[in-house]
C-alpha cells in the first residue's frame, strides 16, 4: 500500500491521447478544445508538459466548457498529416464544427497566457452567434462599385491569396495550395467568420466582404497587394466620393481586428461637437480633482477646429488621411468642430494650471505672451485635450500650407498620442523603447495626486525654459541687427533679421505608474514605493529620485543624457558602477578594452626594444 501511495504522483492525470476515430467525436463534446500535437521524443514537448498539466487542472476546476486533449503524432501520423502539423508541440484550437485557429505566435506558452487565450476565445464564441460566415464574396463589379462610389455604411473587407474562396465555412486546403501562407489563411478563415457575425449583429452597421486577389489581380495590385501574401484587412471609410481605405497592420486576431474596426468606425464618423458638449460628454476638464481610484486607461481627444465661412473643401480633404494615425493611438477619440470657444477652454485650462501647481515654495503666474506664442494659430487646426490634464496642445498653423501639410499634422498626432500618464504592466512594457520613461510605483490611488501635479509642473517648467530661451535668441538676433544697422551694413542687417528662430524643443519622457498591489516586480527593475524610477537611454539605465518635490530638474537632466543612473541588470556593486559603461555594450565592450590593453602591451614592448636597441648596438661595438 505504501508503495502504491509513493507511485501515485508519478501517474499522469492526463486524459488518453486522441486517435483518428475519437478525434471528431471528442471535439463535438465541448464548446472549445485546445489540442496539443506532440511527439514523445521531442525535448520541447517534455519541457512543456508541466505547463500543460497545470493549465488542464485549472480548466477542470473552472466553469468554462473548455477541453484540453493531446495527439501523439508518432502513433497517429495520418491524423497529424491531415491537420497539417509541421512542428512539435503544435497547439490548435477547435470547436464542435472543427478547426478555429492556431495558438498565436505572439503569446508565450506559459500557463497565464494559455488561460487568458482560452477564456477570451470562450467569451467570443459563447455570445450566441452563429459561427457560419456572414461575409459577402465580392465580385469584380461589386468591388469596382464599392471603390468608386460613396458608401453609406463602412465596409470591412479581407483580401486573400486565392481565386476560388467562395464559402469561408469550408476549410479546403487546396484553395490556398499555391500560397506560401496557406496555414495563416486557414486559421484566418474561422476568425473572419467570427468577425462577420460580431460586426453585423446588434445593428453595428458594418458590411463585411472578402475578395479573391488571384481572380482580381489588377484591383489588388492597385491597392498595394502582391501576388502572395498573408490575408489583409482594409476598412472602407463611408461618405466620400471615392473610396478611402485604412489598412489594418496588427495580428490576425479576432479581438484586435474587432477593436480596429469599431475604432475606425467611431473616428471616421467625424462627429461634430461644440464647447458645451465637449465639457459635458467627455472627460475633458478645466479643473482637476483628487484621484480616488486607480484610473482606467485615460482618454485622449483630437478635435479638428475649422471656420465654416473660411474653410474650403480642399481643407477638409485632409481628414481621411489623418484617420490611420488616429486609429493607431489607443483610447483616442476624434471630433470636428466649428466652435471657436474651444480656444477659450485652452486659455481657462492654462490659467487654472498655474494655480494647480503653485505652492508656498514655488509660485507660478499666467503669462499672456507665452500663451499667445504657444497657442496662436489660424484655422483650420488640430487641438489635443487629455483626460486628467490641463496641459492641452494646439497644432500651430499659419496658413493653408500648414493646415494641409499631412506630415506635420501626423507628427503632431503622434507626438501627443500618449495620455498624461498610464499604467505600466509586464505586458505593456516595451524593452525596445528609445524614449525615456518616468515610473512611479504606487500602493494606493492617493499617491497619484502629487505625481500628477509634478507632471504638470514639469511640463510648465520645460515650457518656461523654452520660452525664456526663445526670448534670449530673439534679443540676440535684434542686437545683432542693430549692430549692423549702426555700421550702415544693411545687407548683413537684413540677413540677420531673416534668420529663422525656432522654439527650443526638449525630449519629452513618457510618464507611467505601476500598481505594486498587482505587480511586485518588472523585468529586473528595483521598484520602491513612492520613489520615482527613471529609465533612460533605451531601457539601459535606471535612476532613482526619492524626493518627488525636488525631482523636476533632475528628470530633465537624466532624460537629456547628462546624468546617468545605474545600468539595469548590472552585475557590479555600487563601488564598481563605472564598469557599467563597458557592460552596456556586452561582449563587445570587454573585447574593446581587451584589444586596447593588448595593443598597449605590444606598443610598450616595441618602444622598449626601440629604446634599448641603440644601447645594445653600442655595447657590441665596444
Amino acid at each position: 500500500m505504501l508503495l502504491i501511495l509513493l507511485l501515485l504522483p508519478l501517474v499522469s492525470c492526463l486524459p488518453p491521447s486522441l486517435t483518428s476515430k475519437s478525434f471528431i467525436p471528442t471535439l463535438q463534446q465541448s464548446n472549445l478544445s485546445l489540442i496539443e500535437f506532440f511527439s514523445p521524443y521531442c525535448s520541447h514537448c517534455k519541457a512543456f508538459e508541466p505547463i500543460w498539466e497545470s493549465t488542464l487542472d485549472h480548466f477542470n476546476q473552472s466553469q468554462y466548457n473548455i477541453a484540453m486533449h493531446q495527439v501523439n503524432c508518432v502513433e497517429q501520423g495520418d491524423l497529424c498529416n491531415k491537420e497539417q502539423i509541421r512542428a512539435y508541440p503544435s497547439l490548435k484550437l477547435y470547436g464542435p464544427q472543427g478547426f478555429i485557429q492556431d495558438y498565436p505566435k505572439s503569446l508565450k506558452r506559459k500557463e497565464s497566457d494559455l488561460i487568458e487565450f482560452m477564456q477570451s476565445k470562450s467569451i467570443e464564441l459563447n455570445t450566441g452567434l452563429d459561427i457560419k460566415s456572414k461575409s459577402i464574396h465580392l465580385t469584380t463589379e461589386q468591388i469596382i462599385k464599392i471603390m468608386g462610389e460613396s458608401q453609406l455604411k463602412p465596409w470591412l473587407i479581407s483580401f486573400w491569396p486565392s481565386s476560388q474562396l467562395d464559402n469561408l465555412d469550408e476549410l479546403n486546403y487546396k484553395v490556398f495550395q499555391q500560397s506560401e501562407y496557406y496555414e495563416d489563411c486557414l486559421t484566418f478563415q474561422r476568425i473572419w467568420s467570427i468577425l462577420s457575425n460580431q460586426l453585423t449583429s446588434n445593428s453595428k452597421d458594418f458590411q463585411i466582404g472578402h475578395i479573391n486577389c488571384h481572380a482580381n489581380s489588377q484591383i489588388c495590385k492597385e491597392l498595394g497587394l502582391a501576388n502572395d501574401f498573408i490575408p489583409q484587412v482594409k476598412f472602407i471609410i463611408p461618405g466620400f466620393d471615392t473610396a478611402k481605405t485604412i489598412d489594418y497592420h496588427g495580428e490576425l486576431d479576432t479581438k484586435q481586428i474587432f477593436n480596429f474596426a469599431t475604432r475606425a468606425k467611431q473616428i471616421s464618423s467625424l462627429t461634430k461637437i461644440d464647447s458645451i458638449n465637449l465639457l459635458d460628454q467627455t472627460k475633458i476638464k478645466t479643473k482637476l480633482k483628487s484621484i480616488d481610484t486607480i484610473p482606467e486607461p485615460l482618454e485622449n481627444y483630437f478635435i479638428y477646429l475649422f471656420d465654416e465661412k473660411l474653410t474650403t473643401k480642399e481643407d477638409l480633404q485632409i481628414l481621411p488621411y489623418l484617420l490611420p494615425k488616429l486609429i493607431e493611438s489607443p483610447n483616442t477619440k476624434f471630433f470636428i468642430s466649428n466652435d471657436s470657444n474651444l480656444l477659450k477652454i485652452l486659455e481657462i485650462q492654462q490659467k487654472n494650471l498655474v494655480n494647480y501647481i503653485s505652492s508656498d515654495q514655488q509660485k507660478y503666474e499666467f503669462n499672456e505672451d507665452k500663451f499667445q506664442l504657444n497657442y496662436l494659430s489660424s484655422l483650420p487646426t488640430l487641438i489635443n485635450f487629455k483626460e486628467l490634464s490641463l496641459s492641452s496642445s494646439i497644432y500651430q498653423s499659419f496658413g493653408p500650407m500648414d493646415s494641409r501639410d499631412l506630415n506635420k499634422l501626423n507628427q503632431f498626432i503622434e507626438t501627443h498620442s500618449n495620455p498624461i500618464f498610464k499604467e505600466l504592466t509586464p505586458k505593456s512594457l516595451d524593452l525596445k523603447t528609445k524614449e525615456s520613461m518616468v515610473i512611479l510605483p504606487i500602493q494606493q490611488p492617493g499617491q497619484l495626486d502629487p505625481y500628477l501635479a509634478k507632471i504638470h509642473e514639469y511640463n510648465e517648467l520645460i515650457s518656461n525654459t523654452s520660452y525664456t530661451q526663445l526670448l534670449n535668441q530673439r534679443s540676440t538676433k535684434q542686437s545683432k541687427a542693430n549692430y549692423y544697422k549702426n555700421l550702415n551694413d544693411f545687407k548683413k542687417m537684413i540677413k540677420s533679421l531673416r534668420k529663422e528662430i525656432k522654439q527650443p524643443l526638449y525630449p519629452e519622457p513618457k510618464f507611467f505608474y505601476i500598481d505594486l498591489s498587482k505587480h511586485k516586480e518588472l523585468d529586473g527593475l528595483d521598484l520602491i514605493p513612492g520613489d520615482l524610477t527613471i529609465i533612460s537611454r533605451g531601457f539601459q539605465y535606471q535612476s532613482y529620485l526619492k524626493d518627488l518635490s525636488k525631482s523636476l530638474l533632475s528628470i530633465n537632466k537624466i532624460t537629456n543624457g547628462s546624468v546617468h543612473g545605474r545600468l539595469i541588470n548590472s552585475p557590479y556593486p555600487d563601488s564598481l558602477r563605472y564598469l557599467d559603461y563597458l557592460h552596456q555594450f556586452g561582449i563587445w565592450g570587454y573585447l574593446g578594452v581587451l584589444s586596447v590593453v593588448i595593443i598597449g602591451i605590444i606598443w610598450r614592448r616595441n618602444k622598449r626594444e626601440r629604446d634599448y636597441l641603440p644601447l645594445f648596438e653600442k655595447k657590441n661595438q665596444d
